[in-house]
């Protein structure tokens, strides 16, 4: 036979219960505090990913406009010489 439930058996499940709710609570401040923590890490590297990026785009861009002045001071060289070089072609053609 069964023993018959009592208040006492009753009150001692609703504290267990509650003792529970708490644990559970505890826990899910704890993974919510470590998911801040996880999302405060990836912005943080996102942005450093970014200023990265930015700084690579920057060096990248200063690079390309080196090389295109350089190459307009090539094609003007160029330009110079064949231009001397028709005229040298027009004075002998005509010699």
């Amino acid at each position: 036979m069964s023993k018959p439930v009592t208040i006492e058996d009753i009150y001692e499940l609703f504290r267990a219960s509650q003792a529970e709710a708490e644990r559970r609570a505890v826990e899910a401040d704890r993974r919510a505090a470590e998911a801040d923590r996880r999302a405060a890490e990836i912005d943080r590297l996102f942005a450093a990913s970014q200023a990265e990026a930015d700084r690579k785009f920057a060096a990248s861009k200063e690079e390309d406009e080196r090389r295109k002045a350089e190459a307009d001071r090539t094609m003007e060289e160029l330009k110079r010489g064949i231009a001397k070089l028709e005229k040298t072609v027009e004075r002998t053609s005509k010699a």
